[in-house]
């Protein structure tokens, strides 16, 4: 994300609080603004320390689950060599922990070798693990299953014998034909294993999960099948997705019942880089759509030494698949949503340069409701070089102040690794600080109202800095965020204004998005962008809605007068614009027509 350097003479400056627009000696200067969440990326593979192979994907609870095969294989070694399966958990798809192995070859008694790749479901409170191994008395690939009452295990063989094997299957001759099972649980309850190289096979579940029920029916129709089935459903549409050809891809069909008939579709997902197989889990997390799969894009890896990836999976108007390109940086962080209550702003960070005095990054929000309200509050510097952020501010100090600076609420310089802080920003699902770091953090019950929070630079250091403020009780709604604001020199380029913020709740969230430049001018603040636009991106990074001149319509000036904005001419070239937004996380992009250059000023409401 860009960040915005002051420019212009470090003259007195009126401070645009979002109510209205006082002048303060003490806020003097361009007040450097970029208001929006960090997007925290992983990089793919997003395991780096150990190989891991053939995903299987599980949402539990709010956590996303892999679990995985193990690759073990020297560099050289021409040959599979894997002995356990592996289980990592996230509650945002970017930050993933590693769980000791919940599952080992050796806990099957009758296999024999090869710990391919296996599946986890749910099912009345039990986690089930169904997994592949070479019988060690019937020749070939078998598939067991295995259970828990966790979903990190540990796990334990749940029949003590094969619950498919080779010789089930005799219409095809190699040996592994019975490998990569699959689980689907539909709508009215009934389960289905689903199966194959080759050839895709499936068959019910009893209840018990641990016994089959009627006969194998074998799927003749689908074009180029060779393995990996993977099963869900969307829409009322059934989705079969699956490795197709060698070197493998991933195609798909779809179809009205879990029973067919399938409609081939098409390929959906290129060559895995590095490797010929293409083994793949697609989930639902939070609102969006997964695809998590391996390839050999480590260091020294390759079709024996596999690592498993993620890549967002989008569909099309009429149910298809769009096209999956491999990434190198994964996903965005999930935002902090809460899916109880009215739709309300909950998370809100400003980043930019940042330095001393007139050069402080400052952020402007507003509490609403009755009562106070908890929050976080984090100065962010060192730890912001981890993310690829390049010229951080070494050590940031942190005050948050009443809009006159007249009373401060809190202030920090070095977070100190407190215990309390680092539980509340791990249940708000903020990103870790080293304990050791030099970042700032406070938790501060702050009354109604609006609220400064300032970050300089300690020693007279500059850099660029990250502000945050959470919502640490986001659940109680009987007070909330209403408001964000940010002012800052825009530029060409990259030099835009960005204002971030997170909806929760289960209602929709009506906003008031302003753009102001022209009607900065006559409040006194000198240098003013000539002619605004507003650009409103969803999660997906497309734009939405978007203005460049707001008319002087009835019903901006009414939204206006609602949340005692500051009145804009109705023949001015500033930019206003009304959304009603479902819970998620929304970016505005401040920019000047024509690359014209100027201070601005960009606000989000929270409309009664």
């Amino acid at each position: 994300m860009p960040y915005v350097r002051c420019n212009g003479p470090p003259a007195p400056r009126p401070w645009l609080t979002p109510m209205n627009l006082r002048p303060s000696s003490l806020l003097a200067g361009l007040l450097c603004l970029l208001t929006a969440p960090l997007a925290l990326r992983a990089a793919n593979p997003i395991i780096t320390d150990v190989f891991t192979a053939d995903p299987a994907a599980l949402v539990h609870n709010g956590v996303a689950y892999i679990y995985t095969g193990h690759d073990e294989a020297v560099v050289g070694q021409n040959a599979y060599k894997m002995k356990d399966w592996l289980c990592f958990s996230s509650t945002d798809m970017v930050n993933w922990k590693a769980h000791p192995s919940p599952l080992k070859l050796t806990d099957f008694a009758w296999a024999n070798s090869d710990a391919w790749a296996g599946h986890v479901v749910e099912r009345n409170g039990k986690f089930w693990w169904y997994v592949p191994m070479y019988h060690r008395s019937i020749p070939g690939f078998s598939i067991g299953v295995a259970v828990s009452d966790s979903p990190t295990g540990p796990f334990k063989d749940a029949r003590g014998s094969a619950l498919i094997t080779n010789n089930m299957t005799t219409d095809v001759s190699i040996f592994w034909d019975d490998i990569d099972p699959a689980v689907f649980i539909d709508d009215d309850g009934q389960a289905y294993l689903f199966w194959g190289n080759t050839k895709c096979r499936y068959i019910k579940l009893k209840e018990n999960m641990i016994e089959t029920e009627g006969a194998i029916t074998t799927l003749n129709t689908l074009p180029m099948y060779t393995e990996a089935p993977w099963v869900h459903k969307r829409n009322g549409l059934y989705y079969l997705t699956y490795a197709t050809e060698w070197p493998e891809r991933l195609g798909y069909a779809t179809g009205p019942s879990i029973n067919g008939p399938w409609t081939y579709r098409g390929v959906f997902k290129g060559y895995a880089r590095n490797c010929g197989t293409n083994h793949h889990a697609i989930i639902e997390f939070k609102g969006r759509d997964y695809l998590v799969y391996h390839n050999g894009g480590l260091p020294t890896g390759g079709d024996y030494r596999r690592s498993v990836c993620v890549d967002y999976l989008n569909y099309n108007p009429d149910g298809t698949i769009q096209v999956v390109t491999e990434s190198t940086t994964s996903v965005d962080a999930v935002p902090l949503v809460h899916n109880t209550g009215p739709g309300r702003l909950t998370n809100i960070s400003v980043r930019s340069f940042a330095g001393t005095a007139e050069q402080n990054l400052i952020a402007g929000f507003i509490i609403a409701g009755a009562g106070r309200k908890e929050v976080l509050m984090r100065g962010v510097g060192p730890t912001l070089a981890g993310f690829g952020v390049r010229g951080e501010l070494a050590d940031p100090s942190l005050r948050v102040v009443t809009p006159d600076a007249k009373l401060e609420y809190g202030n920090n310089d070095n977070w100190g690794g407190d215990a309390f802080l680092k539980a509340s920003a791990s249940s708000l699902r903020a990103f870790t600080l080293p304990d050791s770091s030099k970042d700032a953090a406070l938790q501060l019950s702050l009354p109604t109202g609006p609220t400064t929070a300032l970050i300089s630079g300690a020693a007279n250091g500059t850099g660029v800095a990250l502000v945050e403020c959470y919502d640490a009780t986001p659940d109680n709604t009987a007070t909330s965020l209403r408001n964000v604001s940010g002012r800052a020199y825009v530029g060409g380029g990259d030099e835009v204004l960005i204002a971030g913020f997170v909806i929760s709740g289960n209602t929709p969230l009506r906003v008031l998005i302003r753009g102001t430049g022209p009607a900065l001018a006559p409040l006194g603040v000198p240098g003013t962008l000539a002619d605004p636009q507003i650009r409103l991106h969803n999660s997906d990074s497309v734009v939405i809605a978007s203005n460049d001149n707001w008319g002087g319509t009835a019903e901006l000036s009414a939204a206006f007068r609602s949340v005692e904005a500051f009145d804009l001419p109705a023949d001015s070239s500033d930019a206003a614009m009304i959304a009603t937004l479902q819970p998620g996380l929304y970016t505005v992009i401040l920019s000047g027509v024509g690359e014209s250059r100027g201070v601005a000023l960009v606000e989000v409401y929270a409309l009664p």
